[in-house]
Formats: C-alpha cells, structure tokens, sequence
C-alpha cells in the first residue's frame, strides 16, 4: 500500500477526472498490518469496475491530496458492493510517486 500523505476525510474522489464522491474515513486495516484503508463514498452511476484502480492526485502546491480513480478497460464487470461486504479498490502509485 501507498502513503496516503496529504489526503484527509471529505477530499474530492474523481473518476477520470470527474467528481464521484469523497473520503469518508482513512484508518489501518485490521485484516493486514501496514495497510491503509481509505474509506470512500461513490456516485452510484460512477462506472466502477473490477478493473478500477486508484491513484493519489495532488492539487497545486497545497499538497492537498485527492483520489483518483481510473480503469484500465480489462473489465467491465461492475465492482458489487454493500455495507456489510465493502468492495476493495487497489491503489497503485501515482507518477509522481514513481519518479
């Protein structure tokens, strides 16, 4: 899992570059020492997929994090979710963290 430096509860969620929600909560995940949860909320007509993936977007030089959400069109099977099972999105590094 990424660092999630910068992001904080009620930051922009986009899809391709579109607003689709917001973070609703950031904590560790308690199934796997280390890792990070970000919880978000979606639109629900936001077209997520199994092949959906997030990135960490920064804006300007605030260094005010949102996510980004993005697909790389393997799938087109919507991700299924609910309150009692929610679906778990991968993040990868962003460009930024790359370089």
């Amino acid at each position: 899992m990424q660092a999630v430096n910068g992001l904080q509860p009620q930051a922009v969620v986009r899809y391709k570059g579109v607003a689709v929600g917001k973070v609703l909560d950031i904590g560790f995940d308690p199934k796997a020492a280390g890792n990070v949860l970000v919880r978000l909320a979606l639109d629900t007509s936001a077209p997520i997929t199994t092949a959906t993936f997030a990135t960490l977007g920064f804006q300007g030089v605030t260094g005010l994090a949102y996510v980004q959400l993005d697909d790389d069109g393997d799938s087109k099977t919507p991700l299924v979710t609910s309150e009692a099972q929610p679906a778990r999105i991968p993040m990868r590094a962003s460009l930024l963290s790359r370089l």
